[in-house]
């Protein structure tokens, strides 16, 4: 499974959290999820598939990080997991992000090596919704190598699960703006 996570609304305190969390120390773009594991959840034996399915959400994760020592308000994080979604870890790191900034959102896509499921998601303070894309897919067009016409169709899933994340996105933001307004 292939998620991709952008991490918005991050001031310097959660910033600085998220580089705690994601740098090892060896400025590899590939992370130590040994590293980030000790410093989300602390020191646990996660050598049983158990704690991974429990605490992760799949039954291992890799994770691609572009955090750098320079403050940036939105992050690209990308992650390859087992089958699933790692619902599990973005939950623990929405926690503790919006622990330090309740604005911080969390919100991308996921997409299977054979395309079911896709979908979206997105994360933030209270607020949780992942959803699959609801889509008949024609596999044999979409993995065809033939012509542009299989080109503009691959595009056009693409164009639907950008789409499909935008208005997780915007739902959320309404929600946000409703809870302004009851205040």
């Amino acid at each position: 499974m292939s998620t991709s996570l952008t991490i918005g609304n991050l001031d310097q305190p959660s910033y600085d959290k998220l580089k705690e969390i994601f740098n090892d120390g060896t400025n590899q773009y590939y992370t130590n999820v040994e590293h980030i594991i000790k410093q989300m959840y602390g020191d646990v034996d996660f050598s049983k598939l158990d704690w991974w399915y429990d605490n992760i959400g799949a039954k291992w994760l890799e994770v691609e990080s572009a955090v750098t020592e320079d403050f940036e308000s939105e992050v690209q994080i990308y992650m390859t997991s087992a089958w699933c979604v790692p619902t599990q870890f973005l939950e623990k790191l929405t926690y503790i992000l919006c622990g330090i900034n309740k604005d911080v959102v969390l919100y991308g896509t996921y997409e299977d090596e054979c395309l079911d499921p896709m979908g979206a998601f997105v994360f933030g303070f209270g607020y949780e919704d992942v959803e699959d894309l609801d889509i008949d897919l024609d596999l044999d067009k979409y993995w065809s190598e033939d012509d542009e016409e299989a080109e503009d169709y691959r595009q056009g899933v693409i164009d639907e699960l950008m789409e499909h994340k935008d208005s997780l996105y915007q739902a959320y933001l309404e929600v946000v703006e409703e809870r302004k307004t009851e205040q």
